[in-house]
């Protein structure tokens, strides 16, 4: 809240929901852009025996799905997006777009498929490599709870396209070090979450 003290209530209150889904509590403070409670969390999910790298595949999952939603906004279908939008709002008039975004990308992919598949087919290869499961890529993963994405689009307010390649950025650099480096894991991920959450 406005409060610049944290109370013993406070953290009590975070750690009944941490143990809800931890890792949720954790990519969703750091959505928020919030360093406090970004650090409390990755404090709990490391002292509960998470590993590092699961982490920060979950920030980087994240930071991609943010990216994603700033790739719509920035489109001329996202210009229907207005920060601060009301549910109703998103309902009626950015459901329809982020439809035919999806749609629109839908068939981008399976171009692309069918290019790479004559490609292959050119270079005489027996076995063609396939796009696999683009889920993750859609911005509507469930047309009967588009919740996730009216929610996804409010945090993607919180950053511009830029700040999401800096974080992205950071997120390989992380990965590298935790990778090849005996690099203290908890202070990699500390140096991404400042990286993240700074304005």
């Amino acid at each position: 809240g406005d409060r610049e003290t944290i109370r013993f209530a406070d953290v009590k209150e975070l750690l009944n929901r941490s143990r809800q889904d931890p890792i949720f509590e954790f990519t969703n403070a750091i959505t928020d852009r919030n360093m406090e409670l970004s650090l409390f969390f990755l404090s709990s999910v490391l002292s509960a025996d998470m590993h590092p790298l699961q982490l920060l595949t979950a920030i980087a999952n994240q930071i991609r799905k943010l990216i994603n939603a700033k790739g719509f906004v920035e489109n001329q279908m996202g210009t229907v997006w207005r920060k601060g939008a009301t549910y109703n709002y998103f309902q009626k008039n950015v459901m329809p777009a982020l439809a035919e975004y999806d749609d629109l990308l839908q068939n981008r992919l399976e171009a692309w498929e069918v290019d790479l598949e004559k490609q292959t087919t050119k270079k005489k290869k027996k076995s063609s490599k396939k796009t696999g499961d683009n889920s993750d890529l859609f911005m509507i993963k469930n047309p009967k709870n588009p919740y996730p994405a009216y929610q996804l689009l409010k945090k993607s307010d919180n950053f511009s396209m830029v700040d999401l390649k800096v974080a992205l950025n950071s997120i390989k650099n992380a990965d590298m070090l935790m990778k090849t480096t005996a690099q203290n894991p908890r202070c990699v991920l500390e140096d991404v979450v400042f990286n993240i959450c700074r304005c």
